[in-house]
Formats: structure tokens, sequence, C-alpha cells
């Protein structure tokens, strides 16, 4: 034992030695005082890199603990959201996430928990502190990343949380959604072009087709009505005769609604409510409904403004659109025809929506049935001008129509017409 204190000692005497454990010491504390020089430095920047964040951008700057609670926050918060950072420190990130979102968000972050590779940038919709009834949740782009402990292999590394940048990027959402829309719109205009370039070569064709028709038409018709009169016909030619005088007649009738379409823009249009336009086609069907046990179901809202339109040429169209919707019911053991109207969302227009229970559309049809001509009727008993027709006048008033299948199984035709202005077009 004294043997030992007499080396020690020996050893705190040797001055090479006292030199030498010195000398270490002023190393070792050189190099801690520029660690923490260089601790404080990066300290410094990052707050600057936070600092110019907050006030340059519309960031959310964030970090989260391993159980998913808030432990920084800090960038454009307050403006974005209106909360303050002291009001969700400590609180689970689920605080702030919109619902729908929050499965998909949780997944992202037990990803980086479990160590597993994570998806490093995803879109959710963040709940404002005050909700606008008018606008959605704000859309965020958020990049993540998971912090580990360093002094482990990275594949054992202890999870010690996550930080990250949340990017508002609602005006860039709801710009390509507008994109999308007037994409759309453009593509109806152009269809709508197409079919009005159509509508006004056929009705130039049919306008002329129509007269030509029509004078030998109306000889075969007198010499006809001359041959009635003969006291020499038998039964089987007067028979012969009938069937003539009929397909004469149709074949004017056919003519009848070509010329119908060549003068779709000459008549006048006034304020009209559509409600009493609509019940008035209904009262003149009346009759019928009872008869073939049809049950009428409508929806009228009250407060629609007028709307400029030939009232005639209109009551033509809800006229033809309801006579195909009970021809297609025929022999349905549901029956049930529903009307109503309404103001769309925009405010801009009008709508009437005529529903039926009959079998509906086909799909390869669904395109073709404004088409001049086309009807999926016996040729006696429909000459396919019908829906032609009311696209024209529906067209000619600045408004729209289009058929749907519905959920009864039947046809649903809609019909769009613009709210009366103060300047009339």
């Amino acid at each position: 034992m004294g043997e030992k204190k007499k080396q020690s000692a020996g050893i705190a005497e040797d001055p090479k030695t006292l030199e030498k454990l010195n000398a270490d010491l002023r190393a070792e504390i050189q190099e801690r005082v520029r660690t923490e020089k260089a601790l404080r430095e990066s300290e410094e920047r990052y707050r600057t890199i936070v600092e110019s964040i907050q006030q340059n951008s519309s960031d959310i700057i964030y970090s989260l603990d391993p159980d998913g609670r808030f432990t920084f926050l800090g960038g454009a918060l307050k403006s974005l959201l209106g909360y303050s950072p002291q009001e969700l420190l400590g609180k689970h990130f689920q605080c702030i996430v919109r619902p729908e979102d929050m499965n998909r968000t949780e997944g992202r972050f037990n990803e980086r928990r479990n160590g597993k590779r994570a998806t490093r940038r995803f879109e959710i919709c963040l709940v404002p502190k005050a909700k606008d009834q008018e606008r959605k949740e704000p859309v965020f782009e958020v990049q993540a990343f998971g912090v580990y402990d360093e002094t482990q292999p990275k594949s054992e590394g202890r999870f010690l949380g996550t930080y990250g940048v949340a990017r508002n990027i609602t005006d860039n959402r709801r710009a390509e959604e507008q994109l999308g829309k007037t994409c759309r719109e453009l593509q109806e205009t152009r269809d709508l072009l197409l079919q009005s370039e159509k509508l006004a070569a056929l009705g130039r064709l049919m306008s002329g087709v129509a007269h030509e028709i029509l004078t030998p038409v109306s000889i075969i018709s007198m010499r006809l009505q001359m041959l009635k009169l003969s006291e020499s016909l038998d039964e089987k030619a007067a028979d012969a005769l009938a069937i003539c005088e009929n397909q004469v007649k149709r074949i004017t009738r056919i003519l009848g609604k070509l010329s119908q379409f060549s003068r779709v823009t000459k008549e006048e249009r006034t304020p009209n409510d559509l409600n009493e336009a609509v019940g008035h086609v209904l009262t003149l069907f009346a009759p019928y409904f009872k008869e073939e046990n049809i049950r009428i179901e409508t929806a009228y809202e009250p407060a629609l403004p007028l709307l400029s339109f030939a009232r005639k040429r209109m009551e033509q169209v809800f006229f033809n659109v309801i006579s195909n919707a009970l021809e297609a019911m025929s022999g349905m053991e549901k029956r049930v025809l529903t009307v109503s109207t309404a103001r769309t969302s925009s405010g801009d227009d009008a709508q009437v929506v005529l529903s039926d229970t009959g079998p509906g559309i086909d799909i390869q049809n669904m395109n073709r049935i404004f088409d001049p001509f086309f009807t999926t009727k016996d040729r006696t008993e429909g000459t396919g001008l019908g829906l032609f027709l009311s696209y024209g006048i529906v067209k000619d008033h600045g408004g729209r129509i289009w058929a749907e299948n519905n959920g009864a199984g039947g046809a649903s035709f809609f019909i769009q017409l613009p709210v009366l202005r103060n300047k009339e077009s």
C-alpha cells in the first residue's frame, strides 16, 4: 500500500508527465469549446432558417415526438390555420387532420416509426380553427422525415420522432380543379358547336326537301280524293285506297315537322314561369295518365325566377320528352313519371328533370338519341325527329338538354335554360 502511494507521488512529481497531462487536458477543453461553438452556430443557423421561413413563406414547420405529439411549430401556422403554436404543442397531430385523411396520415407516420421506407411527400387536408362553411379545408403537401438515434446502427436506431414542412397548395389544387372544369366546358361547347353546325346544315336540307316533296305529295293526295269519290270502286280497291291515304298523311306529317324545324328560330321569346309551362303540359296528358295507371310525382321549386323562352316551342320540348317517357313505360309493372324543377347551384340556370321507370337507354344509343331520324321505335310509329327538334329548340334558347339512366332503371332527361336577364339576348 505504501509502495503504491510512493509510485503515485513519483508520477505526480515527474515534470514531463505532469506537462503531458496538462496538455491533454487543454486539448480536451479546446475541443469541447469548439464543439459547443459549432453547436451554437448550428442552432443559430437553424433559428435563422426557421425565422426566414416564418416571414417569407406560407409553410408550416413542425416536429413530432415518437407518439405523434407536436414538440415544435412554426412558420405560417397562425395565418393558415388560425392556431398559435402554444395551442397545439403537446397535442397529437390528429387534432388538425381532416377525418377522411386520418388513416392515410397515421399510416405514413407509422412507416417512419417502424423504420420502414416511408413516403416522404403526401397530401392531406388540415382543419382550421375557425371553419369557413363556404370553403373547403386547405390542402397541404407534407414533406416529412424520421429522426433516429445516430449512435446505433440505422437498422436498429431508436425512433425519436418526425420533423417536416407542410406547404399550402390549396390555390394550386383549386386552379387544377378549375382548369379541369374549363376543359370539360370547352369540350361541351365544342360538342354543341358541332351539333349546331349539323342542325344548321340539316335545317337547310330539310327545308328544301320538304318543299320539293310537298308538291307531288299534294297532287297524289288530290288524286286519291278524286278516286275516293268514284262509285265504281270495289271493297278491295277501297281498302287499298285507304292505305294510300294513311301513308300520304304520314308523309305530310313528317314534312310538317321538317318545316317546323326550318322555322325554329323565328318565334318571339317572352318572360315565362317554368313551373306553369311544365304543369300545363302535364294537364294535357292527365286523361292518359289515368287510363294507363301512371303515377305522377312533382317537385317544383317555388321561388324560380322568370325565364325567357317561346312558350309553345318549349312546351313542345316537354311534350316530346314526356311522350317518349310514357311510351318507354308501356308494359312496365311500375309506372311513375317524376317531374322536378330547381335552380342550378351557380344560379345562372333553371333545370327541369323528367324521369321515368322504363327500361332506360342502351349505353350504345346514349350519344345518338338526339340525332335526326334516330329512333328505337318501329318505323311506322316514330320518325326519329322528336328529340332532334327538342335539342334544336333548347339549344336555340341558350340551354342544354341531355339524358342519363337513373337509379329506378329508367331514363332521366335534364333540360337547363338560362335565367332571365335584364337585357334580352
